[in-house]
């Protein structure tokens, strides 16, 4: 499909079925109802190439249903619940989104957060735009996932990418203006002049030298708090 141009739509826009192997959808524009209701592209199958397209005014403008070999490049405008998502259970490889441009749009822009044991594999993000109308996280993980995040361009002050515990796989190279990283519901934040904060781990680890910079620092599992341990032990294992 090559410049085309659809509109008024109901439901699925485009919808790539699995028997739809190594389907092109270049330079094309599709634009909903309403930002409520519908999805824009619904792909579930092999060799995907999505490039140029604009998407506005549904509720999603890619949903990742399966297979792999994707590669996505597009303008995103006026979409409610996600720009791109995944959320079924069928794994997805070889995902690479670049070069996008996500205007103003829902609260995740980029959500990969498939349901139950489903694979997120290798999964390149770069050169991406996010313009401040994210509100809770303009890329969120929650994936067995291996691939990199990096070189994407944040337009709002202190955007947190949400990584799930199952994104131990991911490598995050976004520099400049991506300073927070959210695990669940803590958060590290790499600041380029505020130096290192970690969120706080509470009841969680505080052993084998563990440092908590939010809260306290901990000394044997427990938070210390009398900087006199620190001479009385110098001084009674000083050597007679």
């Amino acid at each position: 499909m090559h410049q085309c141009w659809f509109s008024d739509l109901q439901g699925v826009g485009i919808q790539v079925g699995t028997a739809a192997n190594m389907t092109s959808i270049i330079e094309t524009i599709l634009e909903g109802l309403a930002n409520t209701t519908g999805t824009l592209i619904s792909v579930t199958v092999h060799g995907t190439t999505i490039l140029g397209v604009t998407l506005e005014t549904a509720a999603v403008g890619i949903d990742l249903l399966g297979g792999d070999s994707y590669m996505i490049n597009g303008y995103f405008e006026n979409l409610g619940t996600a720009d791109i998502r995944m959320t079924s259970t069928s794994s997805v490889r070889a995902v690479k989104i670049i070069g996008c441009q996500f205007q103003s749009g829902p609260p995740v822009g980029v959500d990969l957060s498939p349901a139950g044991a489903a694979i997120l594999g290798a999964l390149v993000m770069e050169g991406n735009f996010f313009k401040d109308t994210h509100t809770t996280s303009p890329i969120r993980v929650n994936a067995a996932v291996t691939g990199m995040i990096g070189h994407n361009t944040y337009n709002f002050a202190d955007p947190q990418l949400i990584l799930g515990t199952r994104a131990d796989g991911l490598l995050v190279v976004d520099p400049d203006n991506a300073d927070f990283l959210r695990f669940g519901t803590d958060f590290f934040r790499l600041a380029q002049q505020g130096g290192l904060v970690l969120g706080a781990a509470t009841g969680g680890q505080k052993g084998l030298g563990s440092i908590n910079l939010a809260a306290d620092i901990y000394k044997n599992n427990t938070a210390f708090t009398n900087p006199d341990y620190v001479f009385r032990r110098w001084l009674s294992q000083r050597p007679h």
